[in-house]
């Protein structure tokens, strides 16, 4: 296991916003 997680959920959520501001 990871001991990131935080640090990728937080990469993430920064791909899922970007693309969702492209999709509006």
């Amino acid at each position: 296991m990871r001991k990131n997680v935080l640090e990728e959920l937080i990469i993430l959520k920064k791909f899922y916003l970007k693309i969702h501001q492209k999709a509006f």
